[in-house]
């Protein structure tokens, strides 16, 4: 996977940044958000707290989905020594 960009869209790129992005993963984020980064989807979904799920905006589709949760021990730990399968 593949991170572009994240954080805060509206600071230096601008909102036309989001029209280079085909896929949308937006988790916790406020109905204003939606609207400023996926303005073609009709009804915003529910927000949901719970860590590890998130939305996945992909033409004009909304779908829940649960993405791998880790501290930054465990992404750190995850990203050299990606065969410890211990911790």
């Amino acid at each position: 996977m593949h991170v572009l960009l994240a954080g805060h869209l509206n600071r230096p790129l601008g909102l036309e940044v989001r029209e280079n992005f085909s896929t949308l993963v937006l988790g916790r984020v406020t109905t204003g958000t939606w609207k400023r980064l996926a303005p073609h989807v009709d009804t915003v979904p529910k927000g949901n707290t719970h860590p590890g799920r998130v939305h996945v905006v992909q033409q004009g589709n909304v779908h829940e989905a649960h993405v791998v949760w880790m501290t930054d021990a465990d992404g750190v730990n995850w990203l050299t020594v990606p065969d410890d399968y211990e911790n």
